[in-house]
């Protein structure tokens, strides 16, 4: 018994080499005994994770500077403009900054865009961004953030397939708290 349990984590560390994707959820339904090592597996495959989106590269942006922060990099774009990676000088630390493309047709940051800022800023939650300043510089509206490093949901579900029904229920309880706190600070 106990080399067939040897075998079967060996079986998982290969998996993990290969990048082969592995369902958490039945590996430990069939191994209840050896839950430790599994999660120090799981453990393992998420740090791998990490590394592996830190060392992809990325969009590339010449570093500028934009009010007290220094950009570093374009990491995303959308119909509201563009996050960057940027580095804040004063507190040492690297944030996400969302730049939007446009002032206002008055030249100047719009006070909805300011008082939505403002009500996101009071937001507490775990699972909500925290802000940690709005400014306008260089004609565009800005605010930064935390910068989040990781995968996306969509990455995760491409990653690892369909998941449980607890999972499921697990991610869709989290999303719901998260967009509870949002709606309770009045931003829609």
């Amino acid at each position: 018994m106990k080399a067939s349990r040897n075998e079967d984590l060996e079986r998982l560390a290969e998996a993990l080499a290969d990048g082969t994707a592995i369902d958490w959820t039945l590996e430990r339904s069939h191994h209840s005994d050896d839950v430790e090592r599994l999660a120090g597996l799981e453990l393992l495959e998420a740090v791998s994770h990490v590394f592996e989106a830190a060392s992809t590269p990325g969009p590339t942006t010449t570093p500028f500077d934009w009010g007290p922060l220094r950009v570093v990099e374009r990491i995303a774009e959308g119909s509201f403009g563009e996050v960057f990676r940027a580095v804040d000088p004063t507190l040492g630390r690297e944030v996400a900054l969302k730049l939007r493309k446009h002032l206002s047709a008055m030249g100047g940051p719009t006070s909805q865009w300011l008082a939505e800022a403002r009500r996101l800023a009071r937001v507490r939650h775990p699972n909500v961004v925290t802000i940690h300043g709005a400014d306008v510089h260089d004609g565009r509206e800005g605010l930064w953030t935390d910068l989040l490093v990781g995968e996306t949901l969509r990455e995760r579900l491409d990653r690892l397939g369909a998941r449980s029904g607890d999972e499921l229920q697990e991610i869709g309880d989290t999303l719901c708290r998260a967009l509870a706190a949002i709606h309770t600070a009045g931003i829609v």
